[in-house]
């Protein structure tokens, strides 16, 4: 969703309509929250796996593997406030 998309779902042509929320600023928190929990997710999905420690991809038979939870909470959403 975009900033765009997520304004025009809790406005309305006189006033802000804050829904769940109590003020402009939970608004804010919760569009950055969604946004960088979106990032995170596209993170772990593109992120790619390399054997050899050097950030060069081997053909050996070593099985790497990627542990998308470690993405996914790499960031404290916490954090936004």
């Amino acid at each position: 969703m975009t900033a765009a998309e997520f304004y025009t779902k809790y406005s309305s042509e006189n006033a802000f309509s804050f829904g769940s929320y109590n003020s402009l600023i939970d608004i804010m928190n919760a569009y950055a929250k969604m946004r960088v929990t979106e990032a995170l997710q596209e993170a772990s999905e593109k992120a790619r796996a390399y054997a050899d420690g050097n950030g060069e991809w081997t053909s050996s038979s070593v099985r790497a593997r990627i542990d998308k939870k470690s993405i996914l909470n790499a960031y404290n959403l916490d954090q936004i406030k």
